[in-house]
């Protein structure tokens, strides 16, 4: 069984929001030192946690369709914990709160 461009999507989607939520943290991280509200750091998180849960969702769904679609599982779970993972810093510690 050939697998559909959804489970690849889905395979895909979990780690470019890992990527995406990693490098877009990075650049926003002048602003929210210098705006001490830092909703913006915060906001980019959670979309990216919602973008690697609905690709898990879909790779879910589809996952009697093979190899594909098991490790699109997997990839997006995975991606989900470290965008959370990533996120608890973001959320404990004011920007430039280093010593």
């Amino acid at each position: 069984m050939k697998p559909d461009r959804a489970v690849w999507v889905a395979a895909f989607a979990g780690p470019l929001a890992w990527f995406f939520d990693l490098i877009a943290s990075w650049m926003l991280t002048p602003g929210a030192y210098n705006h001490r509200p830092a909703l913006s750091i915060h906001v980019i998180s959670v979309g990216c946690a919602l973008v690697a849960a609905a690709a898990g969702v879909v790779a879910w769904r589809k996952r009697d369709q093979g190899f594909v679609a098991h490790m699109a599982v997997f990839l997006a779970a995975f991606s989900l914990l470290v965008i959370l993972g990533m996120a608890v810093p973001k959320w404990m510690l004011a920007p430039g709160a280093e010593p």
